[in-house]
């Protein structure tokens, strides 16, 4: 494509280099090949313009770059371009053929949640007959085939894009995605054109990046400011969703929550394998059996339903019909059963408010005590520990602290911050995941539960510069493994 028509319409004086070819595009210097055009703009550290020399090196055909007061190199076209972190999008779209343009988006954000709601929506749609697509922290999927892993809740412009233009040639009219306030913030998201707008809640997370409650949740709000949304959907349950819910338009609203104007749940029941949930739906009741457990995970349900009851609100009946078939995400809830032993219930619970619902759930599933084996991330929001600590130790029996990819940070300075929140001391410290794991599943009663909660699906721990492969599930399965055969030894 010919820079000029990429650039069209970017507020940016580029005429003579108009017929340049641009071949690629890329935020990252070290993939630019031949006939690449380098993306440069801030980061948090560092300019991409501090490495446009080598970009210019492995072949780029131009640059664009946002502010920058260092040395322009004159070899090749750079181009300045005003704000260019939210044209980058924009950019890319046009560059892989505008892919979005024939798809159904959804975009859910929220502290908690994202992942299993984004799951249910697409759930939902295939059995409406959609070709649905998720995007988000479990990577990229159609329906149960695997396209690409993540390291990350939302990938950057760029990378979106691309994986856009995929999903259209896989056929994709569909797609529910994670937003992260990362990505709203940054303008990765900018350029796709979301049809519905889903926000769960907002708790204390992502501080260390945000600063203060009110800047996340700023960027939580551009998701329905900025973006032309034909529904935005509000679960009025969340303090934060009801004042938002007061800023949109009326017309394009759509709330869930206990007494909500839109869709009302007005009964949550525990059963043994899930719950049973009652909601009114225009003065309708509706009585649903749900294979999931807890209220968290009906809440979520019902919000994957709204976002679903936005753009095809003449196929309710369908949609509803789906419901009792619904799965959980992985790493989200995730039950492990072996006889003679505690049960097992894998989470990604890794904020205060995740946690407490996390444990509440397995207290209402649980005819013993229930242990908690958590830690928190190094190099992130301190802050959140000793909130942590506070809710373990209230909610559970048996609190095991541990660690929880400290990264750079020592281990036991974390689990010492988690502590000095805790009402009542743990039972262990141990950093070693795996021995507090094994730990706490030997020291059990065949009727407790144990909590493992904070990585989910995340199948690496990061510590110091090294990134170690592990999986609290793979861990789980070896453990029962190795300690059902030392017992068949000992007998």
């Amino acid at each position: 494509m010919r820079l000029g028509r990429l650039l069209a319409g970017i507020d940016v004086q580029f005429e003579p280099a108009s017929g340049i070819d641009v071949l690629d595009l890329t935020l990252d210097s070290r993939k630019v090949t031949d006939g690449t055009l380098f993306v440069a703009i801030e980061g948090s550290s560092q300019h991409g313009m501090d490495y446009a020399d080598a970009a210019i090196l492995s072949g780029a055909s131009a640059i664009i770059y946002d502010e920058w007061d260092g040395e322009i190199p004159e070899v090749i076209p750079v181009l300045h371009v005003p704000g260019l972190r939210h044209k980058v999008g924009r950019i890319a779209h046009s560059f892989f053929g505008n892919p979005c343009m024939q798809m159904d988006i959804v975009g859910v954000t929220g502290t908690n949640g994202k992942t299993t709601t984004v799951h249910l929506i697409a759930q939902i749609a295939e059995r409406l007959g959609c070709k649905a697509a998720c995007i988000g922290t479990l990577g990229v999927s159609i329906g149960a085939e695997k396209l690409i892993e993540s390291d990350r809740t939302t990938p950057d412009a760029i990378t979106l894009a691309s994986i856009f233009a995929e999903l259209r040639d896989h056929g994709v009219n569909f797609v529910a995605m994670e937003v992260s306030s990362h990505a709203l913030d940054q303008g990765r998201v900018d350029g796709i054109p979301f049809c519905v707008g889903l926000i769960t809640n907002l708790t204390r997370d992502h501080l260390d990046y945000h600063g203060t409650m009110e800047a996340y949740g700023a960027a939580k709000k551009r998701l329905f400011q900025d973006f032309d949304l034909k529904a935005a959907v509000f679960n009025t349950d969340d303090a934060f969703c009801r004042r938002l819910w007061k800023t949109v338009p009326s017309a394009t609203a759509i709330t869930y929550g206990s007494g909500a104007e839109h869709i009302d749940i007005q009964l949550i029941q525990p059963t043994a394998s899930g719950c049973d949930i009652r909601v009114s739906i225009g003065g309708i009741r509706h009585e649903l059996q749900l294979s999931l457990l807890g209220a968290f995970n009906a809440s979520n349900v019902i919000a994957a339903f709204a976002a679903i009851f936005a753009l095809f609100p003449s196929d309710i009946d369908r949609a509803l019909a789906a419901i009792p078939g619904l799965r959980g995400a992985p790493g989200r809830m995730e039950w492990f059963r072996v006889p003679n032993f505690a049960t097992v219930v894998v989470d990604y619970a890794h904020t205060p408010d995740a946690l407490e619902n996390v444990i509440k759930t397995c207290q209402a599933h649980c005819h013993g005590e229930v242990w908690s084996v958590f830690g928190c991330g190094g190099d992130r929001d301190v802050g959140k520990r000793p909130l942590m600590g506070r809710v373990a130790s209230e909610l559970s029996d048996h609190v095991v602290l541990t660690s929880d990819n400290p990264r750079s940070e020592s281990p036991q300075n974390i689990l010492n911050d988690i502590r000095a929140g805790m009402t009542k001391s743990p039972i262990l410290e141990e950093p070693d995941r795996s021995r507090a794991i094994r730990f706490a599943i030997e020291n059990a009663a065949v009727n407790d539960l144990v909590l493992l909660a904070g990585k989910g699906h995340e199948d690496t721990q990061v510590t110091g510069q090294k990134t170690f492969v592990y999986s609290d599930r793979v861990e789980v399965a070896r453990l029962f493994g190795l300690m059902s055969s030392e017992a068949q030894h000992a007998s």
